[in-house]
């Protein structure tokens, strides 16, 4: 599967934190035969509308250029309850995948296909 690696820090992530998730997903993605096509990064935390590059990922959704997005958690695409639904309506629309790695405690049962490995 072609996938893009969406990576944005949290309030609390310190140092290094972007380029340890980088890692973490490559690792995961090639470990699980996936081709990376693209690496977004918001280098700082913030509302849907200053993640500049998930802007980027959501403008490119439609173009077919990848079949999944590997996030290291749901709250890396936003925070908000009420922002969430609307995102994952759009991957679905889009035949896009939203693919979790890991099983984390995020609780958005609305969210459509969501894969947790």
């Amino acid at each position: 599967m072609r996938v893009a690696l969406y990576i944005r820090i949290a309030n609390d992530d310190i140092g290094d934190a972007i380029s340890r998730q980088e890692q973490e997903l490559s690792r995961w993605s090639n470990e699980h035969g996936h081709e990376i096509v693209e690496v977004f990064k918001d280098n700082a935390p913030g509302v849907l509308t200053e993640c500049f590059e998930l802007q980027m990922l959501l403008a490119q959704l439609d173009a077919g250029v990848f079949d999944g997005v590997v996030v290291r958690g749901l709250d890396r695409l936003s925070r908000s309850y009420y922002d969430l639904p609307c995102l994952a309506n759009k991957f679905q629309k889009d035949g896009v995948k939203i693919i979790v790695p890991h099983d984390t405690d995020d609780a958005f049962p609305e969210c459509g296909e969501v894969f947790v490995s």
